[in-house]
């Protein structure tokens, strides 16, 4: 009889539990709607509103932080939604069997809209720490460890920069797919290893010759290099690579 009672009281405590569920997760789906409907209707202030209120009924889902990063676009508050970029990918780590299909995708996608207008604003500390976040969700993203070894050539971190050229190769060697050919990226280490020794060679007083001036354009969300530069010691050109239309390098001595 004892027996039969507990097993009664556990089917309670479920029911209650699921019930429980249930409300949460219609409440949730309700505040996550109005998000996307104000998102929609480009009333960002409200959508911010309505997301914030979802992260708070779940935190694990990757969706409202996704909406509320796409929001805080919408007004030009970067800085907003790269906050919310990493609460949403520690979401992911903490959570990531719980997510939707596309959801993550979609949360990625997002990243690379905020990275590129980072970049756009000249704001490379941002874009960096947000490309970082792209990899640390995808450890096998070519294109994010491209982009990211480009802010650090122009933040004067070359070692970090040849690292990540480095796994680049690596991936590409392991069959991983990107916007950058084996060859190029191991010329771009090449040219890093000899610009370091140049550097090295220049003493302890801190001087350190211009030998490499790159320019880029930002392209489906990753930043895509257009010319190099190379310099002798003395300020003359010495060569420079040129990327044609179909995404090859000419290289063009001086």
């Amino acid at each position: 009889m004892k027996k039969i009672q507990s097993a009664f009281i556990v089917l309670i405590v479920m029911f209650i539990l699921a019930a429980c569920s249930g409300k949460e997760t219609a409440a949730w789906q309700e505040q996550y709607d109005l998000g996307m409907q104000y998102l929609t209707e480009g009333d960002y202030e409200a959508a911010i509103v309505a997301f914030t209120a979802a992260i708070e009924i779940d935190s694990k889902d990757i969706q409202a932080y996704t909406g509320l990063a796409q929001a805080y676009i919408g007004m030009n508050d970067y800085e907003s939604a790269a906050v919310t970029a990493g609460q949403g990918a520690e979401a992911i780590k903490d959570a990531v069997q719980v997510q939707v299909d596309g959801a993550v995708d979609e949360f990625t996608a997002t990243l690379l809209t905020l990275a590129e207008l980072c970049l756009d604003e000249g704001n490379y500390e941002s874009a960096e720490t947000i490309y970082s976040l792209i990899i640390g969700i995808n450890e096998n993203c070519v294109d994010g460890y491209v982009a990211r070894a480009e802010i650090y050539i122009i933040l004067g971190e070359r070692e970090k920069a040849l690292e990540d050229y480095r796994k680049v190769l690596e991936l590409l060697q392991q069959g991983e797919i990107g916007k950058i050919s084996e060859d190029e990226i191991e010329r771009l280490i090449n040219e890093l290893d000899s610009t370091d020794e140049a550097s090295a060679s220049d003493g302890e007083d801190g001087r350190a010759e211009l030998l490499l001036e790159e320019m880029y354009m930002v392209m489906d969300g990753v930043s895509t290099l257009l010319q190099r530069y190379t310099y002798n010691e003395d300020g003359s050109v010495s060569t420079y690579y040129e990327c044609d239309s179909d995404s090859t390098y000419s290289m063009y001595e001086v």
